[in-house]
């Protein structure tokens, strides 16, 4: 098996401090009085860490197979507009109690920006590029 670089190590990090930001708010979002954070933490929050997340777990995909991992924003973007026209559009289709919401897509690509602002600037890689 490869070995871990500390990009790959990062990746994981990020899939698991997603899930335990995604279960804090689960228990704490119905319990939000302030109307606007209320709001966004019942509608919007999930699906931004969704979109930090599955780019994080697409990642970590790669290191397991042969290909190189995703970090050119552009693609990036790409990624977070493909998986929004499926799961905002595809999915109501065929899921009765499921509807698109452009929020829902907004915080998706949002999510998959913060992803790339992560990696690049607070984690300070230089290999996450714009294009």
């Amino acid at each position: 098996m490869k070995t871990l670089t500390i990009d790959d190590k990062q990746n994981f990090i990020i899939v698991l401090l997603s899930a335990l930001l995604f279960y804090a708010n689960n228990l704490i979002k119905y319990k939000i009085e302030v109307p606007f954070l209320g709001y966004i933490l019942r509608n919007h929050f999930n699906d931004f860490l969704g979109g930090i997340a599955f780019i994080a777990v697409v990642n970590i995909i790669l290191y397991l197979s042969k290909y190189n991992r995703i970090k050119k924003y552009i693609i990036i973007l790409m990624f977070a507009l493909l998986a929004s026209v499926f799961w905002e559009v595809i999915t109501p289709i065929f899921k009765s109690n499921s509807y698109g919401d452009i929020l829902d897509v907004l915080s998706y690509v949002l999510g998959f920006s913060f992803y790339w602002i992560i990696k690049k600037y607070i984690l300070k890689n230089n290999t996450y590029t714009f294009r």
